[in-house]
């Protein structure tokens, strides 16, 4: 425990700069997206969510990214590894601040947006007042199912963006849009040769089923996912002390 605790330390020590940058730049970026709500007079909570997920899905990939930035050249790469901690607690000490603290910044980005909307709405609607973002939902819109997804979705994609950190250090985030793109193609071509030559049974795909049925999937792949980058992250390790 000692040990993840200084490796934690010592990565907020190493990344500090970066760190209060990028979140500095995020809160800024939410309270111009909040003003631009205000100002298109945009109060529809289902489009306000989509639109700020998709910039915070973005922050938290890009972020991701950067997350074993240090074993890009071979001099941070040699005082990664040998520093004095377990594979584990050193990826865990990263993962802490990339994963759960991230999460806990993306929400706190939420609702700055929020609080630069319902302030500003006044200004640019006649003095009316705005309703505040709930998360609130109804049977019919399957409101809870399109949250979560889109929570699992940021989660899966951000722990893609996390192996693509440790698999291909150097431009990460270029590297792992390119191969996010290039499955998204697979995947395309895949669905639309099945879907073209084999013939199912659409009324058992329900709105609710296929929406769970997605989320489950993002959460096995964040899981898979996570599992795969600590296993690339011990694999450098084992290298470089052969080497």
């Amino acid at each position: 425990m000692r040990l993840y605790l200084l490796s934690l330390n010592k990565y907020l020590a190493d990344n500090r700069r970066s760190l209060i940058l990028s979140v500095a730049g995020l809160m800024a970026l939410m309270i111009f997206v909040g003003f631009i709500n205000a100002y298109t007079s945009s109060d529809i909570h289902a489009t306000h969510l989509l639109s700020i997920s998709f910039y915070l899905g973005i922050f938290a990939c890009v972020r991701t990214s950067l997350m074993f930035s240090s074993m890009k050249s071979p001099r941070g790469r040699i005082s990664t590894l040998m520093s004095p901690a377990s594979i584990w607690q050193k990826f865990a000490a990263r993962w802490t601040v990339n994963v759960p603290v991230q999460l806990l910044v993306l929400f706190a980005a939420f609702w700055v947006a929020e609080i630069t909307r319902v302030s500003l709405w006044p200004l640019f609607n006649d003095g009316a007042t705005a309703d505040w973002f709930a998360f609130t939902y109804s049977e019919e819109d399957h409101g809870q199912y399109l949250i979560g997804l889109i929570f699992s979705s940021i989660l899966a994609a951000q722990a893609f963006f996390g192996f693509g950190a440790i698999a291909w250090p150097r431009m990460s985030a270029l590297r792992s849009i390119i191969a996010l793109w290039l499955i998204g193609i697979v995947f395309g071509i895949t669905s639309g040769y099945v879907l073209m030559h084999y013939h199912f049974n659409w009324p058992l795909f329900s709105a609710e089923r296929l929406l769970m049925t997605t989320i489950i999937c993002n959460i096995v792949f964040t899981i898979i996912l996570w599992g795969l980058a600590y296993l690339r992250f011990k694999e450098s390790d084992v290298i470089d002390r052969l080497f």
